[in-house]
């Protein structure tokens, strides 16, 4: 009997770990992600970003990545001084008020990869918060 159990009890379990698969992706490997080399920034909203604008222009970037089968494309957008200009997290620029402000995209997949553009905001000025809302984004 003892005999059985030692050759039986290491078979059982070569079978439960080989029937399991590695790991939680069910036997399967997870693929290894394609980091951008290159960033590149479109403008959709203005046909020259570096001439002053007027407030309350919107003005939309998008982000595009080297090689095209890259698969971490998330973007981070700042402001430099968001009352001048404030920027969402998908790329969507409000102009708010006179002055200037930097607006920098940083690819998540390489933070390396950097773009920036100084933006000029001129004759007049919006409010942040019409009609006692809770966030920039209400600026109209």
């Amino acid at each position: 009997m003892k005999r059985i159990i030692t050759y039986f009890f290491p078979l059982v379990l070569l079978f439960f770990f080989s029937a399991c698969g590695s790991g939680s992706s069910g036997g399967k490997e997870e693929e290894p992600a394609i980091l951008p080399t290159e960033m590149t920034v479109t403008v959709v909203g203005v046909d020259d970003i570096t001439q002053p604008m007027e407030a309350g222009t919107v003005v939309k970037f998008v982000a595009s990545f080297t090689p095209s089968n890259t698969t971490e494309t998330r973007v981070g957008w700042v402001s430099s001084n968001t009352n001048i200009v404030s920027v969402s997290e998908s790329g969507e620029m409000v102009a708010l008020n006179n002055g200037t402000a930097v607006i920098t995209a940083v690819a998540i997949g390489n933070p390396q990869l950097t773009w920036s553009v100084t933006i000029t905001v001129k004759d007049g000025s919006i409010p942040i918060n019409p009609g006692g809302g809770s966030g920039q984004n209400e600026a109209e």
